[in-house]
């Protein structure tokens, strides 16, 4: 499952209006997040829900630092993390 082009399309556009020192960044990681092997319920998110996915995914990256590990387990809820789904998710970075 991958998610259309023109939703991936509509998500790089959103990130490319951000002033953020780490659009390309997220961009770059956004496209490699949801071009191949998406989860179906992601490809039910609607652009600002695909772009907070992605913030959240680099967020957690870039907490990781020098540590061997980082693990995170949560249900994304639109309040706390401008996405949601009705499953939990874990988040491994090794």
């Amino acid at each position: 499952m991958t998610i259309s082009n023109s939703a991936l399309e509509s998500l790089q556009h959103a990130i490319a209006q951000d002033s953020s020192s780490q659009s390309k960044l997220l961009q770059s990681l956004s496209r490699a997040l949801l071009t191949n092997n998406v989860p179906e319920v992601l490809s039910q998110l609607d652009t600002g829900q695909l772009k907070a996915f992605s913030e959240h995914a680099l967020a957690f990256l870039t907490r990781r630092g020098d540590a061997p590990l980082l693990l995170e387990v949560f249900t994304p809820s639109l309040e706390q993390h401008g996405w949601q789904l009705p499953y939990s998710v874990v988040m491994v970075a090794l």
